[in-house]
């Protein structure tokens, strides 16, 4: 019903008022906020550190340590695990066999942060332009699955 803009008729003598859709913007907010994290991952992290309260020092270092693992691509890294992983159908199923057994065998427990015994039986999520949360999903999915560390032959 949005295309890009949505049209709002307003009772003044202005006629129709053109205002942006709040999804899309939080959208645009969001691809924009993804685009700078690539192109310039430590500065605004470093710049961050303002008054805490904490350790200068210490905080520096966390804020360093930070920086330095967002020069790495992050998401783009992520990208590249749920591709591989869902490149095949034989791979989706290899995971959701991975996850089922080892929900049966009961190897998740102890290493699932929330203290679950199981893993849901769920696929890994690409993420999608179109969509503002879907790199947020992407992301929450893999972090959610890190305990499966899928076999060798599902990423070959």
């Amino acid at each position: 019903m949005c295309p890009i803009h949505c049209k709002m008729k307003h009772t003044d003598a202005s006629g129709i008022l053109n205002i942006r859709c709040f999804p899309h913007v939080v959208n645009l907010a969001c691809q924009a906020f993804l685009a700078e994290l690539k192109k310039n991952p430590t500065q605004p992290v470093l710049d961050s550190h303002g008054d805490t309260g904490y350790d200068k020092l210490e905080l520096w270092k966390y804020l360093e340590t930070y920086a330095s693992a967002l020069t790495g691509d992050p998401v783009g890294r992520v990208r590249s695990v749920v591709a591989a992983c869902r490149a095949s159908g034989q791979r989706r199923q290899g995971l959701k066999a991975t996850i089922i057994e080892g929900n049966v065998s009961k190897r998740w427990i102890g290493k699932l942060p929330d203290g679950a015994d199981t893993l849901p039986v769920v696929q890994l999520l690409r993420d999608c332009e179109t969509h503002w949360s879907s790199s947020h999903l992407m992301v929450e999915r893999v972090i959610l699955l890190y305990p499966v560390h899928a076999p060798c032959y599902l990423l070959s």
